[in-house]
């Protein structure tokens, strides 16, 4: 695989907080419709002057293959068991992804699907990734665990 055939999604940007994104084959964020839906992922900016925007630059974008984060999966069969060839794709989201930002990844995913890996590597259908996105808090970022057992009842 070559290194610009990946992509890296920003999920969430908060002030004085680390940045939330996912990386995928751009040819698997093209198909799941992400990259419609989240901007490309670039260093933050620390300072504007005279129209211009300065940031730390962190030097070449580097190999996305080795980039850290929890590998995730996403299912186009309704069989939970195993990974069905040719209808399950792999992607990373960074170690900071809640289960709200990843119920957010999923709503925003435009094809049909049956099911997503979620951060505890349990297999989540679409139905309940929807109701988990539902009951998150408008504005707010994170979903207790207490309310996802909740949710699973």
């Amino acid at each position: 695989m070559h290194p610009d055939q990946f992509c890296k999604l920003l999920l969430y940007r908060g002030a004085g907080k680390k940045d939330r994104y996912v990386i995928a084959l751009r040819a698997t964020a093209e198909f799941y419709g992400w990259t419609k839906e989240f901007d490309e992922w670039s260093p933050r900016p620390i300072h504007q002057s005279g129209g211009y925007d300065f940031c730390i630059d962190p030097g070449r974008k580097g190999n996305l293959i080795l980039a850290s984060g929890k590998r995730l999966r996403v299912c186009r069969s309704p069989k939970k068991q195993g990974m069905p060839r040719g209808l399950t794709n792999q992607f990373k989201v960074s170690r900071n992804c809640g289960l709200l930002d990843i119920a957010e990844l999923a709503h925003f995913t435009e094809t049909d699907w049956h099911w997503m890996d979620g951060p505890y590597g349990e297999r989540i259908s679409r139905d309940h990734w929807e109701r988990i996105y539902q009951a998150g808090i408008p504005g707010r970022r994170g979903v207790a665990c207490s309310e996802y057992s909740a949710l699973a009842r």
